[in-house]
């Protein structure tokens, strides 16, 4: 992915944050129940998803944006 300006950063941050949420009240009490080493994988895998997604989003934000900005 290209250098993010601070708002696409904001954004990204964001997105991931959302995901976040939603993951851990889906699934948190998969995770409570966790021993310490699974726990400290799944925090790992369920972050590293969130922000896939969140530069997923992210994308198609600025493919819209760029849809929407007239043509110079």
């Amino acid at each position: 992915m290209a250098k993010l300006s601070a708002s696409d950063k904001a954004f990204r941050r964001a997105c991931a944050v959302a995901v976040l949420n939603g993951l851990w009240t889906s699934y948190g009490n998969t995770i409570m129940d966790a021993d310490d080493a699974d726990y400290a994988m799944t925090i790992r895998s369920i972050s590293r998803m969130a922000y896939q997604q969140a530069d997923e989003m992210l994308r198609r934000e600025r493919a819209e944006q760029e849809k929407e900005a007239p043509s110079a």
